[in-house]
Parts: C-alpha cells; sequence; structure tokens
C-alpha cells in the first residue's frame, strides 16, 4: 500500500500477542520471555503492549513516529528500536512475527519518506504587500521611504509639508 509522499501516513491497525524479552537479560540474549499483548495506539500513534488482552492499559510504547529501525534476526526474533527504548520480540509463530514486521517496517518507510518530502518543500509565504504610490506635495509620485506627511491646519491650506 503506498500512501501520497504528501500526506502522513495513517497508522496501522494491528494488534496480538507476542514475547517480549525481559530488559535485565544479558548480552547473550539467553533471558525469559514474558507473553504480552501488542497493539497500535491509532490516536496516539504508540506501539506498546499491555499484560493481557483483557488488561488494556500500556505498560509502556514507543512512539510510531519515533521507530528508528526494525531489526529481524531469524523468523521469529524481531527488535523495534527507538531513541530511547528497545522491544526485543519474537511471534508466536513465523506468520505472525512477518506480518508485525512487514506492518511497522511499511509505516515507518512511509513516515521517512514522508519526512523528507516535508523537508524539502518549500514552505510557501507569502510576498509582502505592495506599498501604494504616494503622492508627494508637488503631485509627483513619491516613495514609500520618503515617509509620512505631517500637516497641520496652516499647512493645509497651502498644501506644504511641514517638518
Amino acid at each position: 500500500m503506498s500512501v501520497p509522499a504528501a500526506q502522513c501516513p495513517v497508522p496501522p491497525e494491528i494488534e496480538g500477542y507476542l514475547y517480549k524479552m525481559k530488559r535485565k537479560t544479558g548480552i547473550n540474549l539467553t533471558g525469559s520471555w514474558n507473553k504480552r499483548w501488542f497493539y497500535v495506539d491509532v490516536k496516539r500513534k504508540e506501539f506498546g503492549y499491555s499484560v493481557s488482552h483483557s488488561q488494556p492499559i500500556m505498560k509502556s510504547s514507543i512512539f510510531l513516529d519515533d521507530i528508528t529501525a526494525i531489526v529481524v534476526f531469524d523468523d521469529y526474533c524481531f527488535q523495534v528500536e527507538s531513541k530511547g527504548r528497545k522491544f526485543f520480540l519474537k511471534g508466536e509463530s513465523k506468520a505472525g512475527a512477518a506480518v508485525w514486521v512487514k506492518t511497522l517496517e511499511t509505516y515507518r518507510s512511509q513516515f521517512v519518506a514522508y519526512e523528507k518530502y516535508m523537508a524539502s518543500t518549500p514552505i510557501y509565504t507569502p510576498p509582502p504587500p505592495k506599498t501604494a504610490d504616494v503622492k508627494s506635495n508637488n503631485g509627483s509620485l513619491g516613495t514609500p521611504s520618503s515617509g509620512p506627511v505631517k500637516t497641520d491646519h496652516a499647512a493645509r491650506k497651502t498644501n506644504q509639508r511641514v517638518e
């Protein structure tokens, strides 16, 4: 599905169980996994999870627009990264993991294209309003930089400039 670059992409509607590796897992990635309900909050544009489908309170999340990478490790495991957070995830099946990866990558690529388009498109600023030509006291056209004409009652009668 392709979105015109001038239009901000619509967040995907996806939800389901994924396994999330515990945060305190060591470098060897042999830690334990927690089954969590992951979903995209379309209104808030967040990818996050809750403990279960029946407990919809989001425990942690990443704003979709802040996702910097989706790294695929194998048919089941992938990582969703942002500047401040990483989720190391595993699908319940190859197909399930593939759907999540494809959906998030598609949104990310559309958002990056949108950002590039917006950065390369100049913002329209209307030209300044044209100033009307000002007639000087002698009848010739003056310039706007000649300043305002100050008058008093006597000067009006003689049509002279008062300094």
